[in-house]
């Protein structure tokens, strides 16, 4: 019973038959024998893939909501489309070099460097707008930085980096779609 904060609560399994994941809960019971000693574990696992699914949609759906309705409420602001545009190329840009051939041999000062660049930028251009701010914020984060300082023999900067673009990248292309929605309807 001691152990079981120590054992994973949840599983991602791919199916290379379906191309899927599968999302597995898992929970435990300890099988004793007639000494009172756990002789064996049971491990139960349930599929949650459905659920989970259903649970990332309804949070994009939220998260949609959100930026629409900031979108909104800034739907004078000439500066917007500019400034995703602007934003989305530089992450691209950024999302290029990572990726590219070279970027093997840079350092993880390198990455870290045009992360929070890039992060920078992000921050003064869309100041105004908290709830996207905020999520952009989410995604680069302050502490992120820190631990990536601290704990540099455990990350491997590359993939973290690059991953995080690409979420940015598809951020800002939600936001920009939600614009867009908004400049349709006049």
């Amino acid at each position: 019973m001691a152990l079981d904060d120590g054992l994973p609560k949840r599983v991602k399994i791919f199916n290379p038959k379906s191309g899927t994941d599968k999302v597995l809960k898992l929970s435990y019971t300890p099988l004793w024998n007639s000494n009172e000693t756990v002789e064996r574990l049971m491990i139960i696992a349930e599929d949650f893939s459905e659920a989970e699914e259903f649970h990332r949609k309804a949070q994009m759906d939220q998260l949609n909501f959100f930026f629409l309705k900031e979108v909104i409420a800034f739907k004078e602001n000439k500066i917007l489309p500019k400034n995703l545009e602007r934003s989305i190329k530089e992450s691209l840009m950024i999302l290029e070099r990572f990726i590219s051939p070279l970027s093997d041999t840079y350092s993880r000062e390198y990455f870290i460097d045009k992360i929070l660049l890039l992060k920078g930028n992000l921050d003064r251009s869309f100041s105004y707008f908290i709830v996207l701010k905020s999520h952009l914020d989410n995604i680069i984060s302050d502490d992120w930085v820190r631990e990536s300082f601290i704990s540099s023999n455990k990350i491997n900067y590359q993939f973290e980096v690059t991953e995080k673009v690409c979420v940015v990248i598809e951020t800002l292309i939600r936001y920009a779609n939600s614009a867009r929605l908004l400049t349709k309807k006049k």
